[in-house]
Formats: structure tokens, C-alpha cells, sequence
């Protein structure tokens, strides 16, 4: 009789610890999940900022070769003019204004060029950065929901292994007491 009390101890104890045991191992790994994705979603928000951080240079280098190519155009445009007057020619009427206009033009295509070349590139940078955004937001209700189920198969487990130990005490309870 002595043994089936002890034995009856020894179960309920044993139950005990184990759960005590899965309660926090299941509590660690919830904790940890947590932390990964809260990394991994600091980790997505810095790559959103500098995703944005390039935008603004992207349209300084745009704005600087607009304003390069505007000064060479001008450049160009006066060294045509001072060589049709050098040699006595009308700057404003014939050949030499047709070469002006088409020179003028083609600055203003190149300009429209790296104008909308820029707007792509902006507008890919702030897709990219809402994407970033977006996949932290994710991360972090992935790491809820990934420890919010570790610790309800947590909480299943410990009833099993209550179940299980106290079938085990009811079976050594029956054996010793009859």
C-alpha cells in the first residue's frame, strides 16, 4: 500500500513538472518567434527608408543632369551663334536658326527624357518602400499568430499530459486500493 501512495505521488508530481516544463519551453518559443519577427520587421522597415532615402538622391542626380545638359545646350546654342556672326551671317533667319531650333529641341526631348526617367525611378522606389512596409506589418501578425499557436498546442499538450498521468493514477490507485 505504501508503494501505490508513493507511486500515486511520484505520478501527480511527475505531471506536474511536465507540465510545468512544456509551459515553458512553449513560453520560450513564443517569446522567440516574437523576436524574429519583430528583427526581421526592423530589418524590412530600415530597407523602407533607405528605399526612400534614395528617392531624394535619384531626383538630385536627375535635377543636377537637367541643369548640366541646360548649361551645355546654352553653351552650344552661343558657340553656334558666335561662329555664324564671326563669319557675317544672320544668326536669326535661315540655316542658322534652323540649327538653333533643332539644337533647342533636342535639349527639350533630352530634358522630357530624364524627366520621365526620373518619375519611373521615384515611383519604383516608393513601390519598393510600401513593399517593405508592407512585409514588416506581416512579419509582426506572423509572429503573433506563430506564438499565439505554439502556446494553444502548448496549452493541448498540458492537458494531455495531465490526462495521461491521472489515468496513470487512477490505474495505481485501483491496483493499490482495489
Amino acid at each position: 500500500m505504501f508503494f501505490g501512495i508513493a507511486s500515486l505521488a511520484i505520478a501527480i508530481g511527475s505531471a506536474i513538472y511536465s507540465a510545468n516544463i512544456a509551459e515553458d519551453t512553449a513560453e520560450a518559443n513564443a517569446a522567440e518567434a516574437k523576436r524574429v519577427a519583430k528583427a526581421n520587421a526592423e530589418t524590412d522597415l530600415y530597407n523602407a527608408s533607405v528605399s526612400r532615402a534614395a528617392k531624394s538622391s535619384v531626383q538630385t542626380a536627375y535635377q543636377e543632369s537637367i541643369y548640366s545638359l541646360k548649361e551645355d545646350t546654352g553653351a552650344l546654342l552661343a558657340d553656334q551663334k558666335t561662329a555664324y556672326s564671326s563669319a557675317g551671317v544672320d544668326v536669326n533667319t535661315g540655316t542658322p536658326l534652323t540649327l538653333s531650333n533643332i539644337t533647342k529641341a533636342k535639349s527639350e526631348r533630352d530634358i522630357s527624357t530624364l524627366l520621365w526617367n526620373q518619375k519611373q525611378k521615384v515611383a519604383e522606389l516608393e513601390s519598393e518602400a510600401i513593399g517593405y512596409e508592407k512585409a514588416a506589418k506581416l512579419g509582426l501578425l506572423k509572429g503573433d499568430s506563430t506564438a499565439s499557436t505554439i502556446m494553444s498546442n502548448a496549452k493541448y499538450n498540458i492537458a494531455s499530459i495531465y490526462a495521461n498521468y491521472a489515468n496513470n493514477a487512477a490505474n495505481i490507485a485501483y491496483n493499490t486500493f482495489g
